[in-house]
């Protein structure tokens, strides 16, 4: 039970617990980056622009 995000990770859909920090960007494109320490997932609210094809 409670509140989860839907998170496309390219590849298919996952579900993750959701947080306060969310509700404020609720609608606003973000990703997430998995520490490699195990101490959770830095945030990045908005579309980065950079190289790509």
């Amino acid at each position: 039970s409670g509140r989860f995000a839907m998170i496309d990770d390219g590849l298919g859909f996952r579900l993750v617990p959701w947080s306060p920090s969310l509700e404020q960007r609720f609608g606003n494109h973000l990703s997430g980056v998995m520490r490699s320490d195990g101490g959770g997932v830095d945030w990045d609210f908005g579309r980065k622009r950079g190289v790509g094809l």
